[in-house]
């Protein structure tokens, strides 16, 4: 971890994102299907004066719906695409006129820039299905890049602007990097399986969010130094390692999760009835998709590492604890991780494509719904996680 250095600017990015490129129209899951994407009035207004054909004209003009907030959003078709995309995938507008007449959300995306007072994290969305083909396939994909930018307090102000009434009512997001180098220290560890690594993170939550409900956020940083040390401590990960799969509870909180967000369930295969589950047929499942990614043993740890940082944490939501937040982390890994024993257990051709759409679009409810936060958070209350012990029921 980093040493402070007065007025200087922290920027990360992991070695996937000045990589990216989009690659579409050989996207197998384009993200102009599906989504109604929002455009300022004045994108709206400068698109509906350019020069352009009569085609592009009428798709302009007819492709717009203003909503209360003076917001514009595009109306889908019949078939859920967006009306300016060809049928080879490409967009009308770029081909015509050039993406700098795109909205902001289409030049973008994936791309998230992040900006808190001193730190800056670049990274890109899970639900673009080639940011997780390149996690998955890209042993450092995950990997971190720095740099340290030294600035005076009015340029920080000027490039970083935060907001002053938030820090003093939030003062934990002052130590926001080295919380975020925590988690990301933790969830890479690879002395630790992958499980161990996410219950580790639970417990430095726990911790966490217990200095901060007593105001002791001037404990930060000695903390984060002991829950390091304490990380790293063989007796207690080895009891962590120890801890056996309970598959009727993980089955039954991932069903019920898929349930709330998607309201359709993939893993109706593995229910035997409506209490129980065949164990040895998902096991199968996790055989193959064990057997599948065999040469690729960093490609979950991936993913979570990618979650880590797509979603924010420890911080998605500051209005929730820091547990709370690595919480909504935790249910997100566990799909991601649970989906792919039944995706290789259903399809026979090309599962391991089949499993990046899932993943790319279940992180859709996760990184682009702030309503699920809340849902989320409370249904793993009902299921009693929450507190470590239990988390490791639907974790391992």
């Amino acid at each position: 971890m980093e040493k402070n250095v007065k007025n200087a600017v922290h920027y990360i990015q992991p070695q996937y994102y000045k990589k990216f490129e989009c690659i579409g129209g050989s996207c197998q899951m384009s993200c102009c299907i599906g989504w109604g994407i929002d455009w300022t009035k004045d994108a709206v207004e400068r698109i509906r004066t350019v020069e352009c054909s009569e085609h592009l004209k009428g798709l302009v003009q007819n492709s717009f719906v203003e909503l209360d907030n003076g917001v514009y959003r595009i109306t889908l078709d019949e078939n859920g695409r967006c009306p300016f995309l060809t049928e080879d995938n490409f967009c009308t507008i770029q081909r015509e006129i050039g993406s700098e007449y795109f909205s902001i959300v289409c030049s973008s995306y994936p791309r998230v820039i992040a900006k808190t007072k001193n730190f800056v994290s670049n990274c890109c969305h899970l639900s673009c299905i080639h940011v997780v083909d390149m996690l998955l396939n890209e042993r450092d994909s995950m990997k971190l890049e720095r740099r340290i930018k030294n600035m005076s307090e009015k340029q920080q102000k000027l490039e970083i602007p935060h907001d002053s009434l938030l820090y003093s009512k939030h003062p934990e997001l002052n130590y926001r990097r080295q919380l975020f180098e925590l988690y990301y220290d933790i969830i890479s560890n690879e002395s630790h399986s992958l499980e161990v690594s996410v219950l580790w993170g639970s417990f430095a939550s726990l911790n966490l969010t217990d200095i901060v409900s007593k105001g002791k956020h001037h404990l930060i940083l000695n903390a984060i130094k002991q829950i390091w040390e304490e990380t790293n401590k063989t007796e207690l990960s080895d009891k962590l390692e120890a801890i056996q799969p309970d598959y009727d509870i993980k089955l039954k909180f991932v069903i019920c999760l898929q349930n709330k967000l998607q309201g359709s369930n993939i893993f109706n295969d593995i229910i035997a009835d409506e209490n129980t589950f065949d164990i040895e047929k998902f096991q199968e499942g996790e055989r193959r998709f064990n057997e599948a990614f065999a040469d690729r043993p960093f490609a979950l740890r991936n993913i979570a590492l990618g979650l880590l940082m797509d979603l924010d944490i420890p911080f998605r939501s500051v209005d929730k604890s820091i547990f709370d937040n690595y919480c909504y982390f935790i249910a997100s890994f566990v799909i991601a991780k649970l989906m792919g024993p039944v995706v290789f257990l259903k399809y026979t051709s090309d599962p391991e494509l089949e499993y990046k759409k899932l993943v790319a679009l279940i992180n859709r409810s996760f990184a682009h719904n702030e309503k699920n936060i809340d849902l989320i958070i409370e249904l793993l209350k009902q299921f009693r996680c929450d507190v470590p012990a239990n988390l490791a029921a639907i974790i391992k």
